[in-house]
C-alpha cells in the first residue's frame, strides 16, 4: 500500500474488512446523529449545517494535502 493514494486503495478493493468497517461505523453514527429516535436515545443533537459544512472543508483540506506530492529533502517537486 506504500504510495498509493487512498482512492486508488478504495478503487482497487484493498483491505476490504477495513473498508466493511469504516462503513459501517459512518452508517451507525450518521443514524445515530439523524434519526430521531436513535439520536434521542444517545442523548445526541443534529448538528447544525455550517458545522457539518465546515468539517467537511476542513477534511477535504487535509486530504487534499496529504495527497498532494512530497519531494525528498533538498529537493523540489516536480524536479530530479
Amino acid at each position: 500500500m506504500q504510495g498509493k493514494g487512498i482512492a486508488r486503495v478504495v478503487a482497487t478493493g484493498e483491505r476490504t474488512a477495513l473498508w466493511w468497517i469504516v462503513a459501517g461505523g459512518l452508517l451507525m453514527l450518521g443514524l445515530a446523529l439523524f434519526v430521531p429516535f436513535m439520536n434521542a436515545l444517545f442523548h445526541f443533537q443534529t448538528p447544525p449545517l455550517d458545522h457539518l459544512a465546515l468539517t467537511l472543508a476542513i477534511t477535504t483540506a487535509i486530504l487534499t494535502l496529504m495527497a498532494s506530492p512530497r519531494s525528498a529533502p533538498g529537493q523540489t517537486v516536480g524536479h530530479r
